[in-house]
């Protein structure tokens, strides 16, 4: 499980450095090259169900992910 942790902690950082604007699928995809859609979405479920990121979802594969104050905390 710490491969996951390293792994949030890695998304959490993109998506902070993106602020409102959010990081979109492709910018997290351009980032963790190789990872399969479905590892990448059951990633953003336990982050936002954590309440560490909200997901705006623009289509049924295209979302725009933002980070939360309850994100920013954990990166400090």
């Amino acid at each position: 499980m710490a491969m996951n942790e390293s792994i949030s902690e890695t998304m959490l950082r993109l998506v902070a450095k993106r602020g409102n604007i959010g990081a979109s699928r492709d910018d997290l995809f351009n980032e963790f090259k190789g990872i399969a859609y479905d590892e990448l979405e059951q990633l953003i479920n336990e982050l936002e169900q954590g309440g560490f990121i909200t997901v705006q979802w623009l289509g049924s594969y295209d979302f725009v992910v933002t980070i939360t104050p309850e994100g920013l905390e954990c990166l400090t």
